[in-house]
């Protein structure tokens, strides 16, 4: 999805407001959005191929089970962080500054404001430039879920003949892709406890202390659930 990107000339005087270096937030925010939209979108369809009549017959394997379970649950949390938390919490407090600012405020001061939610959004989201190795890590986390899908996707629809003939390499690229998904989404996890230690002391006795943020996400993830 990197060749997407968000474009929008803003007239006067909303080009005032909504600069280019603001339009390049959204623009980051919006893919990532892309991005996690498609992973909700995976993850429920690794339950719609199970269930499929052809995968019946063949069986349900237990690691596959697990897989689509633990997959599931790690992308529904995180989604629910980045949607509910992230963006809707951030952006209702800007609705709420925006609905009691007087009019003395200077259209500097307003987008200033606009900028500094978008950069709360960035921030909690793992979207600032400091934080991409931790982001580049979540997106390696996507990457063997995507790939059993695939797997999940010829179990599916294979015929018989097939199954019988690929099942014994089916199964052990499951197995890899299955480690590496629990060891990246606990590396994932234990990142982001560091992170939450780290904001949590610096913001201590803080109202809005950045690192209620990444609590709520760990309590989504349940950090233990992939503490091996």
């Amino acid at each position: 999805m990197d060749f997407l990107q968000l474009q929008y000339k803003p007239p006067f005087p909303l080009d005032a407001v909504i600069t280019s270096a603001i339009l390049d937030k959204y623009d980051r925010i919006f893919l990532h959005l892309l991005r996690c939209l498609r992973m909700q979108y995976v993850s429920a369809q690794l339950f719609r191929d199970a269930s499929s009549r052809t995968s019946f017959r063949q069986g349900h394997n237990p690691l596959h089970q697990r897989f689509r379970i633990e997959a599931h649950h790690f992308i529904t949390a995180l989604c629910g962080y980045i949607f509910h938390v992230c963006i809707s919490t951030n952006w209702h407090v800007l609705q709420t500054s925006l609905s009691t600012l007087s009019s003395t405020t200077t259209i500097s001061q307003l987008r200033d404001l606009h900028s500094s939610t978008l950069d709360k959004i960035l921030y909690s989201c793992l979207l600032k430039t400091r934080q991409q190795p931790i982001l580049t890590l979540l997106y390696a986390t996507f990457e063997p879920v995507l790939l059993f899908a695939k797997v999940s996707r010829m179990y599916a629809t294979r015929e018989q003949r097939v199954w019988h003939r690929m099942r014994e390499e089916m199964e052990d690229n499951t197995r890899i892709l299955y480690a590496q998904f629990v060891k990246r989404a606990g590396m994932f996890v234990r990142v982001v406890e560091g992170l939450e230690r780290k904001e949590g002391a610096r913001g201590e006795g803080k109202e809005g202390s950045e690192g209620v943020w990444f609590r709520d996400l760990l309590v989504r993830l349940d950090g233990s659930y992939f503490d091996r």
